[in-house]
């Protein structure tokens, strides 16, 4: 960041008063994804994305939290970090204040109730049972073999913990009908 300033000061030193760019942007040859003006310095949110499928079962302890197989997309854990635990199940945490774009989709066999909890305590509590508070999205299926999609799309603080939570049902072994995406951008 400081040879960006020292570019941005030289820059602004450079420029005469007849000059009719005298805000243009310098990039910064380091590939830091920093842009620099005369008067600013900017930064490009970091992204994290990650895509996992094939929901085998649930964790060990934390009961009613899916677990997944095959990391399809792995998640460079910069803005969110993702763990998938035979234990505690799936989950992300986020590392920054975050844009998230959270897709749960599942197929059960029988029909079950399944959803997105946040921050959630009640990790062997079936997904109706949760304190509505951390309930952040919530799906029925209709009938044994039909899907369904819960979907949270919202800001999450640093801290923050989303789970693809349900009822321990047992699930149609679908591959990608049984999987979980993520999308999340850092909020400068």
């Amino acid at each position: 960041m400081t040879s960006v300033l020292k570019r941005v000061t030289a820059a602004v030193l450079k420029i005469g008063k007849n000059d009719p760019l005298p805000n243009a942007p310098i990039a910064d040859p380091g590939n830091s994804g920093e842009v620099a003006d005369a008067a600013h310095v900017h930064r490009t949110p970091r992204i994290s994305e990650a895509f996992w499928h094939t929901s085998i079962s649930y964790g060990t302890v934390n009961t009613k939290i899916v677990k997944y197989s095959n990391e399809v997309i792995p998640c460079n854990n910069e803005v969110v970090t993702i763990v998938n635990s035979p234990t505690d199940g799936f989950s992300i945490t986020a590392n920054t204040k975050c844009k998230v774009h959270f897709i749960f989709n599942a197929v059960f066999n029988p029909a079950s109730h399944f959803g997105i909890s946040k921050n959630s305590s009640q990790l062997t509590t079936d997904i109706p049972g949760v304190n509505l508070d951390n309930v952040m999205a919530y799906c029925t299926t209709s009938d044994a073999g039909h899907g369904g999609q819960a979907v949270f799309c919202g800001i999450l603080e640093a801290g923050d913990v989303l789970r693809p939570h349900a009822c321990g049902t047992n699930f149609v072994n679908a591959g990608l009908y049984n999987s979980v995406q993520v999308l999340a951008e850092e909020i400068l």
